[in-house]
């Protein structure tokens, strides 16, 4: 049973991490891999309980480390990285304007190369002004000044890629991380003939009446 049980737990794993992603959350696909890996080391007399155990713990630790991803943000900040590749020229007195130059350039916070050839930082700005103007206002126009605009819309992009849950979501969350992890391991077990576990999925948190019923229809993601 070996490589097609790997392969079936992979393939679980994947999924639940795939259907959350479509909502824009991030899971970790490695601890709810090595989760399904241990279940199915688990004698079938034990397995129920401590499937209903150990899972709703894991799904309050995934929870916790649930983080929302902005795919828009990536792309955008992917097309500013492809736009900018190239040298570009900065004169000796607008290097001399920012503290520690030398320094600054090197440094992870710089992401334009700076050469004594290339092209006219100026002219990149302006197209990128074209872009996105919001973001790159032409009321910028000391080129030092502009290097370090560019710089600062980058690192607000790289920064945004991923952003933390509210403990709130991170609440609601469980629930329904659980009854993913309890769909899949039923659907594992199903294909190898085997009965699906009884499993009860705890019951949502909502802001009405405190709680309400796991709808096994609902298909949204309350928490995003």
């Amino acid at each position: 049973m070996g490589s097609r049980g790997q392969g079936s737990r992979d393939q679980a794993a994947g999924d639940i991490v795939g259907q959350y992603e479509l909502s824009g959350v991030g899971l970790n696909k490695g601890k709810i891999l090595n989760f399904f890996r241990v279940m199915d080391n688990t004698d079938e007399e034990d397995l129920r309980d401590r499937f209903q155990r150990e899972g709703e713990d894991l799904a309050e630790e995934l929870s916790e480390s649930m983080v929302y991803r902005d795919d828009e943000a990536r792309e955008e900040y992917q097309r500013l990285r492809r736009h900018l590749n190239a040298t570009y020229t900065l004169s000796d007195k607008d290097r001399a304007s920012i503290p520690d130059f030398t320094q600054y350039i090197r440094s992870s916070d710089n992401f334009v190369k700076i050469g004594r050839r290339g092209l006219s930082l100026d002219t990149a700005y302006e197209e990128l002004s074209d872009m996105y103007p919001s973001r790159f206002p032409r009321s910028i126009g000391n080129p030092a000044d502009r290097l370090l605009r560019i710089n600062q819309v980058m690192q607000d992009l790289r920064g945004s890629f991923t952003r933390e849950a509210s403990d709130d979501d991170k609440r609601q969350a469980a629930p329904y991380i659980f009854d993913s992890l309890a769909r899949a391991y039923n659907e594992i077990r199903r294909k190898k003939g085997r009965r699906s576990l009884q499993l009860v999925t705890p019951s949502i948190r909502t802001n009405s009446r405190g709680r309400y019923d796991f709808d096994e229809e609902d298909e949204e993601l309350p928490f995003v």
